[in-house]
């Protein structure tokens, strides 16, 4: 991602439903406090000392979040979206994402459709099981996983 482009504030003044303007700062001071830019320098350098390597994604092209293998579709889905539907099936958005980085081309490109299909019922057993534990557990759990939605469900 380009983490200096989440930094900038908007160019257009924009007014939100209640007639009051909307704010134009975005992520500068979320973006310093995480910082992704280091946690990735630092993955690099560990990942070929652990014998491990790392695959850089271009997010404009893949766009992973927004892609359903078995429909062949993409569909853009707000932040706040956490969860998808994928073969009528609810899937945490961010595990799926992860399951067609791992199952795409050798390019980095795309994902490869034949892959996904034959090892989506692995990745939905798994994906289930982790689903349960977390839910099931006591410690303190992030809101920003979507596991609402499957407590829900």
């Amino acid at each position: 991602m380009d983490f200096r482009a989440l930094m900038k504030r908007a160019k257009e003044t924009t007014v939100n439903k209640n007639g009051r303007f909307n704010r134009k700062k975005r992520y500068g001071k979320s973006i310093g406090y995480h910082a992704p830019a280091m946690l990735i320098a630092i993955v690099k350098q560990k990942a070929p000392q652990e014998g491990g390597a790392l695959y850089e994604v271009d997010t404009f092209k893949f766009r992973a979040s927004q892609y359903n293998h078995v429909n062949d579709t993409y569909i853009k889905k707000t932040r706040d979206e956490r969860t998808t539907f994928v073969a009528g099936q609810l899937v945490q958005r961010d595990l799926y994402s992860a399951f067609l980085l791992k199952n795409s081309q050798p390019t980095r490109n795309e994902t490869d459709r034949t892959k996904c299909s034959a090892t989506f019922a692995t990745f939905m057993a798994h994906h289930d099981t982790c689903i349960q534990t977390l839910c099931q557990s006591t410690g303190r759990q992030s809101c920003n996983f979507g596991l609402r939605d499957f407590q829900l469900a």
